[in-house]
């Protein structure tokens, strides 16, 4: 029988008919605030009779279900602190739905925090600490460095050694000054081994900061053992049509000057950020000047299949004199130190589904650090409050340098299954140095999983574990477990709003640095069979809103066990020295924050931190700051601030009180001073919008001249004020 092509066809349309997939819609639309802003990394679900699925904000707050079949859904919002609201939609393969939601939050301030969990996570599902410093926070401090706007942050002591452009420490929760991750847009700042010195470091162009307190090494590996700093460069998220054209210049006493000058923009599938920034001062003593520049860019293209690649760089040229502890004796009139650091990331972002998203990374950063003195000055004797010390200090001419480099290329994916959160990946590290006479180098690879799981509207945990191949130290684990926990939601228009108990308990490690490893000086000798410095750690707290969500209280207590700590045991004999893991030690508080922000144009905050130090083992028991028993050095017991502003359409004022209590110091010439008097610093600032493009602004520190050291010898710089002028075009 012959069958031709026209009595096939009425059968086939019927096969077709049968077998081709039924007509699907698509469900998209935006999730904001009640300010318009978008809300990121947001948990939706929708809800049908027989399926249900999960989709995750995007940067842009856009969120989209795709294929979905005839019938009714719900679509919800399934996340702590913001408010739990349901959607009714009816899908039609006729067309597409368009919803968007606006969300109230529940907590006052809510974020969406990257750097807790590696990927954008609203701060109420976490289990541990952390604090943002948004865009507004930043312009409106007019900091003269990055250092200045972290004293506000709980738990955080900021050390440094005279005027601005001095050598600058971080010490958080306890723990030693190379025990916290520094991140510019994921890429690591810190030196192999842990230390970062911020003195150079600019708030030109960040847009926010994250401050995640306690161990992340489960996500971060090697030096996060205290903590986590990242800062975020400005990316334009709204198009401007054409380029926005800042320009900023100011001047004050002790020679301070500074300009900048920036491009921001976002136009078609590109967006970018340019910023060129001067700062220089000579402060108040003689060869304490302090020259740098700054250049910071970020360019962003989006590209077909929902994938985008961004590029980030940033470089910072400065030079300072280092007159010495002058408290102690004359200055030097020759030292300086030259500093070039250069930071580069390129990183690949794709959303493969509404649920999987990837990322590959690739940085590299660079401190190069010249000290020198050219000129001997002679000798003389330390003096200070009428006792003078038992011998004299010579000055002898030097040339020393700290050239290191850190490249790091990375894989992350994120899928969202169900009411989990996954997160895992793998990372490369390259690290390298001279130092001195030395040269070294090493690798270390991280492979990391986490799950971040809803249990409910009211419950959420964090499980994560990274293992670390080090070439110096072997093979280290580091575990995190955290829970949040809505205890109580609130009435949105009442006094008691929500109550937020949370808790964490953490491991984390630190490597050591190059010299601790593989130093040839036979007066400090390297030791290649170190293992990593752990840190042990538990926090447990809980934030309360008030007062219609007007008033955020939160107490934070936390206790960290830090044991193998490197340190150097020296052969009395010979005087020869080698590194070993020997030390102990303990640090325990409690931080107390608490905001106030009714409306515009009044805020308020305040933070207390109380922390405990002790040395349980040393290298030196008869040390009377070094022992075991004394509280570890230049740890404040009592610390705290308080700010207050008022923020008007044109006008703005605001005030900012630091207090610091004693601290355990050496003044390390003879002089037989252990430890350094506490300070308080008032600072006020202000400004008005004289045009839409033009701003002027005025800032004073130390308003009541304090004068005081944050560490022995080097005084902290008295009543000083800028004024200066903004330009947005």
């Amino acid at each position: 029988m012959h069958l031709s092509f026209r009595s096939l066809f009425p059968l086939l349309v019927t096969i077709l008919g049968v077998t081709a997939p039924s007509p699907a819609a698509t469900v998209s639309g935006t999730v904001t605030d009640q300010e318009g802003k978008p809300l990121a990394g947001l948990h939706l679900r929708l809800a049908g009779a027989a399926v249900a699925r999960d989709a995750v904000t995007s940067e842009d707050g856009g969120y989209l279900f795709d294929g979905v079949d005839d019938g009714a859904y719900s679509l919800s919002v399934r996340e702590l602190g913001f408010e739990q609201q349901t959607r009714e939609l009816l899908v039609s393969s006729a067309a597409d739905v368009r919803e968007d939601l606006v969300v109230r939050l529940e907590l006052l301030e809510q974020r969406v925090v990257v750097t807790a969990t590696r990927n954008e996570a609203p701060a109420s599902l976490l289990g541990n600490s952390v604090t943002v410093i948004g865009a507004d926070e930043i312009k409106e401090s007019h900091a003269w460095g990055l250092c200045d706007i972290l004293r506000d942050v709980p738990g955080l002591h900021v050390l440094q050694t005279g005027g601005p452009g001095g050598v600058t420490s971080l010490y958080v929760r306890g723990g030693e000054s190379d025990y916290t991750k520094v991140f510019l847009d994921g890429i690591p700042l810190n030196q192999p081994g842990g230390y970062f010195d911020f003195s150079s470091l600019s708030p030109a162009n960040i847009d926010r900061i994250e401050v995640v307190r306690g161990p992340q090494s489960a996500l971060y590996g090697s030096d996060a053992i205290a903590g986590v700093v990242q800062l975020f460069t400005r990316d334009p998220e709204e198009p401007t049509g054409r380029p926005e054209l800042e320009l900023s210049m100011e001047a004050g006493n002790y020679s301070q000057i500074s300009a900048a000058s920036a491009v921001r923009g976002r136009q078609g599938i590109v967006r970018y950020s340019v910023l060129v920034n001067h700062r220089e001062t000579d402060n108040a003593v003689p060869n304490n000047y302090f020259h740098g520049n700054s250049v910071s860019s970020l360019v962003g293209i989006d590209l077909p299949a929902h994938a985008s690649v961004t590029a980030v760089g940033r470089m910072e040229r400065n030079r300072a004199g280092v007159p010495g502890p002058t408290l102690f004796g004359p200055p030097d009139l020759e030292e300086y130190g030259v500093r070039r650091d250069t930071m580069l990331g390129v990183s690949f972002a794709q959303a493969l589904s509404e649920a999987v998203n990837q990322r590959i990374t690739f940085s590299q950063s660079q401190v190069y650090q010249l000290s020198a003195d050219p000129v001997d000055s002679g000798m003389f004797y330390p003096s200070f409050g009428g006792v003078t010390a038992p011998y004299p200090s010579f000055d002898y001419p030097y040339s020393y340098l700290n050239a290191t480099r850190r490249r790091t290329v990375g894989y992350q994916v994120d899928a969202f299954v169900g009411d989990h959160s996954l997160s895992s990946g793998l990372e490369y590290e390259n690290e390298a140095g001279t130092l001195g006479d030395m040269r070294a180098s090493r690798g270390d690879f991280g492979v990391f999983g986490q799950d971040h799981f809803a249990i409910s509207d009211r419950v959420a945990l964090t499980a994560g574990l990274r293992l670390e191949r080090n070439d110096s130290f072997g093979t280290a684990l580091s575990p995190r477990f955290s829970l949040a926990w809505r205890l109580r939601s609130g009435n949105p228009g009442g006094f008691w709003g929500m109550t937020r108990p949370k808790f964490n308990v953490a491991v984390g490690i630190k490597e050591p640095n190059l010299i601790e490893s593989f130093s040839s000086n036979p007066y400090f000798r390297g030791n290649p069979d170190l293992k990593p410095e752990r840190a042990r750690s538990g926090e447990a707290g809980i934030e309360q809103a008030l007062l219609a969500d007007k008033i955020r209280v939160e107490v934070n207590g936390f206790y960290s066990y830090f044991v193998d700590q490197i340190d150097l045991i020296t052969n009395p004999q010979t005087w020869e020295a080698t590194y070993f893991n020997i030390g102990r030690s303990q640090a325990w508080g409690v931080e107390h924050i608490m905001e106030f922000r009714p409306d515009r144009p009044f805020r308020l905050s305040a933070g207390y931190t109380l922390l405990r130090t002790r040395i349980l083992e040393s290298t030196a028991p008869d040390h009377p700051v070094l022992r075991a028993g004394a509280r570890l050095l230049r740890r404040p017991t009592h610390s705290g601030f308080f700010s207050t502003g008022w923020y008007a359409d044109r006008w703005r004022v605001s005030a900012r009180a630091n207090f610091v209590g004693d601290r355990a110091d050496n003044d390390f010439y003879g002089l037989g001073l252990l430890k350094v008097d506490g300070y308080s610093v008032v600072d006020l600032s202000g400004g008005v919008q004289l045009q839409k493009q033009v701003e002027l602004y005025a800032v004073i520190n130390n308003l009541f001249d304090a004068r005081y050291a944050e560490a022995l010898g080097y005084p902290a710089l008295g009543i000083n004020g800028r004024v200066g002028l903004r330009f947005v075009f």
